[in-house]
């Protein structure tokens, strides 16, 4: 199973999150941040989990329930479980299984946490605030169809228009501070 391990600055082990059957291990299968996203002084873990063994033989999963899990710090519990962005929407297994996680000072002050699902047909896009309550949702369908397709291999951020907040880089194109 896919584990998450946290040590200290001095290289004690401090705690172990194992993530069980119900996700992958990789970068697209399986994002993960660590963060200080509510400004307690304290970085959080942020991850993509799920449960129960709904595993395929070759590995893949391919239902069941996906959550975003915010993970104490200092003892790796599950501090805050909320539901991960849907497939619903994509054609099969290679178009939602990719899966990201960003930051962003989209106010210029604040981080926020920035959920991506998929890169190379439908990407939805959710960012979300110190609560995890969203701020703003965007997806490649109806008004924004011609983006469709043009996501990446990772997400970034960058103050791109110079304006002292942070896009959601996506790829081939970018998400205005505001989504």
């Amino acid at each position: 199973t896919y584990k998450l391990d946290a040590y200290s600055s001095r290289g004690k082990f401090m705690w172990r999150h194992d993530m069980g059957w119900s996700i992958e291990a990789g970068t697209w299968y399986s994002p993960y941040m660590i963060f200080d996203i509510d400004q307690d002084g304290k970085a959080e873990v942020y991850a993509k989990g799920g449960e129960g063994d709904p595993r395929e033989m070759d590995g893949h999963v391919m239902r069941g329930p996906e959550y975003l899990l915010k993970l104490d710090p200092l003892t790796g519990k599950i501090l805050k479980k909320q539901d991960w962005i849907t497939r619903e929407g994509y054609e099969s297994y290679n178009y939602w299984c990719r899966n990201f996680l960003t930051v962003a000072y989209l106010n210029g002050k604040d981080p926020s946490l920035i959920m991506q699902r998929g890169t190379y047909t439908v990407i939805k896009t959710v960012a979300l605030d110190k609560d995890l309550k969203p701020v703003w949702k965007w997806q490649s369908t109806g008004e924004y169809q011609k983006y469709k397709g043009q996501g990446g291999h990772a997400i970034m951020k960058d103050d791109v228009d110079g304006d002292g907040k942070d896009e959601v880089v996506v790829g081939t194109f970018a998400l205005d501070d505001n989504g």
